[in-house]
C-alpha cells in the first residue's frame, strides 16, 4: 500500500509530534479506530521517553485518519 500525505497531514505532524515513519506503521499495523465522514483511523502506541511540550512521556499514541484512493494502483 502507497501511502501518500497532503501538506495539511505533514503540518499536523509537526504540530502534534509525530513522525511520517510512525504515521505510516500505525496505518499498515495498528489498532483499527472509529472516523467519520468516509474516513477510516488507525492507533499504534510508541515508546517515547521524552519530553513534548514540557511534559514527560513514556509513550505517545500516534491516530492516524486516513482515505484509502479506489483508483490507486
Amino acid at each position: 500500500m502507497e501511502i501518500t500525505f497532503i501538506d495539511h497531514a505533514r503540518e499536523r505532524l509537526l504540530e502534534r509530534g509525530a513522525t511520517e515513519e510512525e504515521v505510516r506503521q500505525t496505518v499498515r499495523s495498528g489498532t483499527p479506530a472509529p472516523a467519520g465522514a468516509g474516513r477510516q483511523a488507525k492507533e499504534r502506541v510508541f515508546p517515547y521517553n521524552a519530553t513534548w511540550q514540557g511534559r514527560h512521556y513514556a509513550q505517545k499514541m500516534v491516530r492516524a485518519i486516513y482515505v484509502e484512493d479506489a483508483t490507486a494502483s
